[in-house]
């Protein structure tokens, strides 16, 4: 994501946002790339060992 300047609005576009306030754009954006880099921890840490343990049982049967 980016922060883009639309001049027929004299505005700033950031993703869908749309505001006449470049500092709060900038806000929006760090807050969106940090979100973005949350989520993709969360998706980094391993599935509980229980959980494998009850996948190998039920692709054995």
């Amino acid at each position: 994501m980016k922060i883009e300047y639309v001049p027929e609005l004299d505005a700033y576009r950031v993703g869908e946002l749309i505001t006449t306030d470049r500092e709060f754009a900038e806000k929006f954006l760090r807050m969106a790339e940090e979100l973005a880099k949350a989520g993709q921890m969360a998706l980094d840490i391993p599935e509980p060992k229980s959980r494998q343990v009850f996948a190998e049982c039920v692709r054995r049967k």
